[in-house]
């Protein structure tokens, strides 16, 4: 194995572990995942959700499974399940983050293998699941996926560009960001009655070699979200600012 195969090895065996420890706890009991796609060494595009879907309970996926635990082996997929899934009517608010992408062949390609991951990897539904659960059994499973977020960003993947997806997981992150947000694009918003922005901007950095690295970091709305900011419209201007970006 090369350096990064060994590094991403380990850091999958400390988040199967971990999270088959915390998942196992019956208050908690949530099933888990990391990757939404291949994994691969300085991505073009690396993408950072809320969590992922789904609410089955880490025992009954397990007894569905008929196996005694998720391994490191089991925490990913092995292509871009946002294009997998796309004509799958279970996926259809989750389209817009594709339709960013779709129809430039150059933009496509670096969507098609960008690594896609979540703030947490804990199967919620929604977020305020999780959130629910750690009122009774602390903050420690949100706290654990975003440490591993951070070591994941600056010390494995090392992606060339990173796009955070909603207000939780920006809020999230908020911290290990540098810079105050920049807006490079926005729109007038005839549900909000007002100009509000569509991508924002930051960055991340890691140090290389004693030789610091920014990544830069993108802002937009998650996918999934009702509130006529994923429109055709709205979607359409941000796979332009996204082609010129991506192409310069």
């Amino acid at each position: 194995m090369n350096e990064f195969e060994v590094k991403l090895d380990k850091w999958l065996d400390d988040v199967a572990e971990k999270c088959h420890e915390l998942a196992s706890n019956k208050e908690f009991d949530l099933d888990f995942y990391v990757f939404q796609s291949a994994v691969s060494y300085r991505p073009k595009l690396m993408f950072i959700g809320a969590n992922p879907g789904g609410g089955k309970s880490y025992s009954d996926k397990n007894k569905e499974e008929k196996r005694e635990r998720r391994t490191k082996f089991q925490l990913g997929e092995d292509q871009n399940t946002f294009i997998k899934y796309y004509n799958d009517k279970n996926w259809v608010r989750l389209r817009p983050l594709y339709e960013m992408f779709k129809g430039n062949p150059i933009v496509e390609n670096f969507f098609e293998k960008s690594v896609i991951t979540n703030l947490s990897y804990f199967n919620s539904g929604t977020f305020q699941v999780l959130k629910d659960k750690m009122e009774i059994v602390g903050n420690e499973p949100l706290d654990y996926c975003i440490k591993k977020n951070i070591e994941l960003i600056k010390d494995v993947i090392q992606p060339q560009n990173l796009i955070i997806m909603g207000a939780t997981a920006r809020d999230n992150l908020r911290k290990y960001l540098n810079e105050p947000f920049v807006t490079i694009l926005e729109t007038n918003s005839t549900e909000q009655k007002k100009s509000v922005p569509l991508i924002k901007k930051k960055s991340i950095s890691y140090m290389l070699n004693s030789q610091e690295i920014q990544i830069p970091v993108y802002i937009i709305e998650h996918p999934s979200a009702w509130n006529g900011l994923n429109n055709p419209e709205n979607t359409a201007l941000k796979q332009k600012e996204f082609a010129k970006i991506f192409t310069t």
